[in-house]
Parts: C-alpha cells; structure tokens; sequence
C-alpha cells in the first residue's frame, strides 16, 4: 500500500547509529547537509486526473407532455473522481507546492510540504420544467 501522508520523512529517517530508520531516509540535518537543495527530494510527480463527468438523461418530450411538463432532466455530476500518481510518489496532492517562507528559495521552488487531499464530490439532480 502506497504511503499518502507526510508523516514519510518523520517515520523512516536516520535518527543516531542506533536508530538507523529504513536506512535510506536521512535525518534533515544529518550531518548539515540541507536536504532539500539535493536531489533526495526530486520525485516524479506526474499524474492523470478525472476532473469534472456529467451524466444526464432528458425525457421524451411526448412522455412529459404526457405529465403536464415542460421537459424533464436527470443528471448526475462528479468531481475529481480519479486522481493517480506513479507509486512510490510519497506526497499527498501533486498539484499543490509551497513557493513562500523558507521554501521561496529559487533553489527549492515547488517543495512539496504537505497538503489537502483532493476533494471528491458527487451530486444528482432533477431538472423540471412546468
């Protein structure tokens, strides 16, 4: 199962050489090496998303005529309902970066530092015309 928190860098990092992590994950000062101006912070964050789906459905006219109506629409609507990035991405949501404080640094722009998960919404309706 792919990690989706922040809590990657937290968990497996090299904390003293008794307590090693994963081995791979460095402490964010060990040894005053500052982490994000290397590579160990470069992932690949491309992704495909499924933004916006509406489904909808208009009765006959001859049928709602039939019920006294204008017109008669069902519809369902989506939002956001895929959102895929490659595995291994340890990130959250690979659309947002944090461009301020700290990370306004040119040599850092677009650190991803946590963030929302995206939304997904799903709404129905009825569409009646008299």
């Amino acid at each position: 199962m792919r990690k989706r928190n922040t809590q990657y860098g937290l968990n497996d990092r090299w904390i003293s050489e008794g307590n090693v992590g994963d081995g791979k994950t460095p402490s964010h000062n060990s040894g005053g090496v500052n982490w994000l101006v290397t590579d160990y912070v470069v992932e690949d964050a491309s992704y495909v998303a499924l933004r916006n789906v509406t489904i909808g459905y208009t009765l006959p006219q001859k049928i709602a005529k039939k019920q006294r109506l204008g017109g008669v629409r069902v519809f369902v609507m989506a939002d956001n309902l895929l959102f895929l990035t490659p595995d291994g991405y340890r990130g959250i949501n690979s659309e947002f970066r944090t461009t301020s404080g700290q990370y306004a640094d040119p040599l850092i722009s677009g650190y991803q530092r946590g963030a929302f998960p995206i939304a997904s919404t799903i709404s129905a309706g009825i569409e009646i015309k008299f």
